[in-house]
């Protein structure tokens, strides 16, 4: 039944599931073995009716425990985003305040919607025949687009790093927000590049745009969080700011390898942002670093 339940109900809710059936396992035993009791009263009888007992209250003890601790995890999380949000905000104000900043931010808002316009007409998802093959995939590209990504990066002391996403978190986002389809999965490969200025960010994706084996997936303006009209409280980003893309890498060697079909995820930065991410993300860290499973917040 255990199973059952895992299987029908695969997100966090069905944690709180399972822990009603057990209650409801326990209950159950202590009222069979309570009439048993009532009906003939021999002390082997009581001792189990006792036992059951005992074990219903600890279950309830622990599931007590788990729930606070839960909930106590959640709002220190909040409290945390809350901060967060408000360290953005104030930065940003100085980027919409100022006319030079708010010229180049334009711009970049212009370079990404021409580079939509231009991208590649296909569907965001993953031609992977299986989560096995995306993740084998994923491990031999991952330096690849690294590699990659520090060459487009330009002379203007861009940081870059990169790390393949892990497959619980992989499993996560796709049961949360993708109903269980693993092909929508498009940052399993992800690379970061951190800029000092938005004219050095803005050069950074014409370079992209130009490049022969960098090929854009057509997507949203939510993508470009640079832009002064998008609203970060819409979704679950906390006021940080962005730009990110989609692209397929086709060099002579994916292409040999087979890989020119994986979707990679690119994210460029502003150094100043990505400062306050602390706990998700430390600019100057080593290029292919491992220790960066879940540098993004909701990835």
């Amino acid at each position: 039944a255990w199973a059952t339940i895992v299987c029908l109900f695969p997100r966090w809710h069905s944690f709180r599931v399972t822990l009603a059936y057990v209650l409801g396992y326990f209950y159950h035993k202590c009222l069979i073995w309570g009439l048993f009791y009532a009906k003939r009263q021999s002390v082997h009888l009581q001792n189990i009716f006792y036992s059951w007992c005992f074990l219903s209250g600890g279950a309830v003890a622990c599931i007590v425990l788990v729930e606070l601790k839960y909930r106590g995890t959640l709002r220190h999380a909040h409290e945390m985003a809350r901060a967060d949000a408000s360290s953005y905000d104030e930065i940003w104000k100085t980027f919409v305040a100022d006319e030079t900043k708010l010229r180049a931010l334009s711009g970049l808002v212009d370079a990404y919607k021409a580079a939509m316009a231009g991208a590649e007409k296909r569907s965001k998802r993953q031609a992977a025949a299986s989560v096995g093959a995306l993740f084998e995939d994923a491990y031999v590209l991952q330096p690849l687009v690294v590699a990659k990504a520090e060459a487009i990066g330009g002379d203007a002391g861009a940081v870059v790093y990169g790390s393949t996403k892990t497959v619980a978190r992989a499993f996560q986002k796709a049961w949360r927000s993708y109903g269980g389809d693993y092909r929508r999965l498009c940052d399993v490969v992800r690379v970061s590049i951190a800029f000092e200025t938005i004219d050095e960010l803005t050069a950074c994706l014409e370079r992209i745009v130009a490049d022969d084996e960098l090929e854009l997936i057509p997507q949203g303006m939510e993508k470009c969080r640079f832009d002064p009209e998008y609203a970060p409280y819409a979704g679950q980003f906390v006021g940080y700011r962005d730009l990110q893309l989609g692209a397929t890498f086709k060099s002579a060697e994916t292409r040999d390898r087979g890989l020119d079909q994986h979707i990679v995820e690119i994210q460029l930065h502003l150094r100043v942002f990505e400062a306050i991410k602390t706990g998700h993300v430390t600019v100057g860290l080593p290029v292919n670093t491992t220790n960066l499973a879940d540098w993004r917040m909701g990835s």
